[in-house]
């Protein structure tokens, strides 16, 4: 079957690649495309000629902002973090991989609560090559073209480690808070494929028809005033699992109401806030569980990728845009309508 995005070749490295960075914060003007040194791999990196790179509507954002929790980057600085591409050349104690292998990159890397993320870190993968440590890069199926390895490269490992600390499987009721966006979406996606029933919901009213026609059980605005009501009227006992990844407390509080007893919040994020009210008085009366997941383990990176292969799981991609359109596409990210699922740079050759 031919593919819709190919993948790059695995020619050795040009000494000179195009590259967007910025050189101070502010509005996606201040992205700028040029010229830079094609960087050359530590010892337990793989260079990776990037394929497609995903923008991450969280990540990248904060990043242009430099609204990093605890972190000054240096800049300039490159974003760029989930990524897909082939291995171009290997550092002299990287292992496990091969170049010509076709990889899709979970940029979380380090342990320990240490953790250090490509492209908010260290430079990213907005660029023609990127250089990564060995232990972020995946061989894909042979099926997954760069556009949908890119896709799945973060948030699906992220999504499973989330529904598996949830315990989700047939016949759990899950509700996904925030899911028009690229995790979300995933989410919900990766939880009906292992077979729960899954409700979904958004702030955002110009993402609720395209969440409907995904299929999910329901679809609801989390801003409406009768949302807990809305919900419960299909769930009077609540949901098994709620993910809530937001961070607002509005959102926090209709979180813990549509719960069941016994229930679990989940959260792997703070998109909107990191503070949310905590009624422990409530949560104890419940027994009720509010879980952090952290990153995705490599046993669970792995797995998702299994669980690709055997299934052929699929989230939702929202656009594909080309790298050269990078400003625009962050213009419109910022400033108007959120599409639902993932948005996608493919990179062009010349770079």
């Amino acid at each position: 079957m031919p593919e819709s995005h190919p993948w790059p070749d695995s020619a050795p490295p040009a000494p000179r690649m195009r590259a967007v960075e910025f050189a101070q914060y502010g509005s996606p003007a201040e992205l700028r495309i040029g010229e830079t040194d094609t960087p050359a791999p530590a010892d337990e990196d793989v260079l990776v000629r990037v394929g497609a790179v995903s923008l991450g509507r969280f990540l990248d954002l904060i990043v242009r902002h430099g609204r990093v929790p605890g972190h000054e980057i240096t800049l300039p600085h490159r974003p760029g973090s989930e990524c897909a591409g082939t291995v171009v050349a290997l550092g002299a104690a990287a292992t496990g991989l091969a170049v010509g292998d076709r990889v899709a990159i979970d940029p979380v890397f380090g342990s320990d609560g240490g953790h250090r993320i490509v492209g908010v870190h260290r430079p990213g993968a907005y660029a023609g090559y990127v250089s990564v440590p060995a232990a972020c890069a995946t061989r894909v199926p042979d099926d997954v073209d760069a556009v949908t390895a890119s896709s799945l490269a973060l948030s699906g490992p992220a999504a499973l480690a989330l529904l598996h600390a949830g315990g989700v499987g047939p016949g759990t009721t899950v509700l996904v808070q925030g899911a028009g966006s690229g995790i979300g979406a995933t989410t919900a996606l990766l939880a009906r494929l292992l077979g729960a029933d899954v409700a979904v919901a958004t702030p955002r009213e110009d993402q609720v028809d395209a969440l409907t026609a995904l299929g999910f059980d329901a679809a609801f605005l989390s801003t409406d005033p009768e949302f807990t009501r809305r919900a419960l009227s299909g769930h009077a006992e609540g949901f098994e699992v709620v993910v809530h990844n937001m961070g607002s407390p509005k959102v926090w509080d209709a979180s813990v109401a549509l719960v069941a007893e016994g229930g679990t919040i989940l959260s792997t994020g703070a998109y909107a806030g990191t503070r949310v009210p905590l009624d422990l008085r409530r949560l104890a009366a419940r027994g009720l569980t509010v879980k952090g997941v952290p990153a995705a383990t490599a046993a669970q990176v792995a797995e998702f990728w299994e669980l690709v292969a055997s299934t052929g799981f699929r989230t939702t991609i929202a656009r594909v845009a080309s790298l050269d359109d990078v400003e625009e596409v962050h213009h419109q990210t910022e400033g108007g309508a959120q599409p639902v699922g993932k948005i996608v740079f493919t990179v062009p050759d010349s770079w």
